[in-house]
């Protein structure tokens, strides 16, 4: 189960955002590897259905393709974070690491008018140089606890409440297969946990906040 793979790294990326501390009922969720042509649309249909707010961690490449679905998401109420230009996992070269964040920022903010504040790395398995060079161009840095359960379809149709818990951030991504789940997955979060906004993130995110071990 990647949620317990989660658990493993939060031990060694410390500089990371896992989940919320101290939260005693909400769970937060983000989606990466948009927008997507086929999925976004309709994925933003469904959180609207069940009044959910969302990060949508977005790759570069993709929202140069589609910046009329970035502009959908914020006219929706949803946040939009930097997810890198290319999701090139082990990318060394420092300078061009920094190029791929700030052109993912200014290309965001050209469409959006807002510049991201949330950075997700290309994957938890990961040039550290990414975590590093977010940090330095200000970004706060947000992994998860929670991850594939729109994979896990046994998991998520039988019962995946034991791998929540309050504060928890789900990772999540612009799939088919996360459309098909995402009802269930949502119907089955809101009988224990309120849904957050992504905003909440931001004042609770100083150091002796962050945490990389939400068990």
């Amino acid at each position: 189960m990647f949620s317990i793979l989660l658990r493993v790294i939060s031990g060694v990326w410390s500089a990371g955002l896992f989940c919320i501390p101290g939260d005693t009922g909400t769970v937060y969720l983000t989606f990466d590897d948009g927008p997507g042509e086929e999925t976004t649309l309709r994925l933003l249909d469904i959180l609207d259905r069940y009044g959910v707010k969302a990060v949508f961690f977005v790759i570069g490449e993709k929202a140069e393709k589609y910046p009329e679905l970035l502009r959908e998401i914020k006219r929706r109420g949803h946040t939009i974070g930097n997810h890198t230009w290319s999701h090139s996992s082990f990318m060394w070269d420092r300078e061009k690491i920094r190029k791929e964040i700030l052109k993912t920022d200014s290309l965001i903010q050209a469409i959006t008018g807002e510049k991201p504040v949330f950075f997700r790395p290309p994957g938890v398995f990961c040039s550290p140089l990414w975590i590093e060079e977010a940090r330095n161009l200000g970004h706060i840095i947000v992994f998860g606890s929670v991850a594939g359960l729109e994979f896990e379809e046994h998991l998520s149709r039988i019962e995946f409440l034991p791998f929540l818990h309050p504060g928890a951030i789900v990772i999540m991504h612009e799939r088919k297969s996360t459309l098909s789940a995402l009802p269930f997955i949502l119907e089955k979060i809101q009988e224990r946990y309120r849904t957050g906004k992504p905003t909440e993130f931001i004042p609770r995110t100083s150091s002796d906040s962050l945490s990389h071990d939400p068990w």
